[in-house]
């Protein structure tokens, strides 16, 4: 699958950036990327540069919206109303300083919603609790 309208078929909602010059990993909604014209994955990788090295990503893989089936190692999850599962991956990341952000974001931007920062399983932050943040 190469376009977005195939990836959005088979359930995808992200695609996932990678820059190897810094170990930088980004995933990027396909609604935004839409909104920027790129119609394919090479022209979504093209039309993106890295903050930190300015090198365009060198790889680019559309993600699904399963949490358990993503690579990174932090996410921002919007959950159902009834908190029982998660509705939408807002944002994932490989370090807690691009994920931080986003969280709080998010969690502006939807704020009647559970909106939950984790690392792989283990809960981080809390939009119901936002005075607990992890310390390790």
């Amino acid at each position: 699958m190469s376009t977005i309208a195939e990836a959005r078929e088979f359930g995808c909602t992200h695609v996932e950036l990678i820059c190897s010059a810094c170990n930088r990993s980004l995933a990027y909604s396909l609604d935004l990327l839409e909104r920027r014209s790129s119609q394919t994955l090479e022209q979504a990788r093209q039309s993106f540069r890295c903050k930190r090295c300015g090198d365009r990503p060198d790889r680019a893989y559309f993600l699904n919206p399963y949490p358990d089936r993503t690579d990174f190692e932090y996410g921002v999850f919007i959950w159902n109303e009834a908190r029982t599962s998660v509705e939408q991956v807002a944002f994932a990341a490989q370090s807690l300083i691009e994920a931080e952000p986003a969280f709080k974001s998010v969690s502006k931007r939807y704020p009647h919603r559970w909106v939950t920062l984790v690392s792989r399983d283990a809960l981080i932050r809390d939009s119901y609790k936002p005075e607990f943040v992890f310390d390790g």
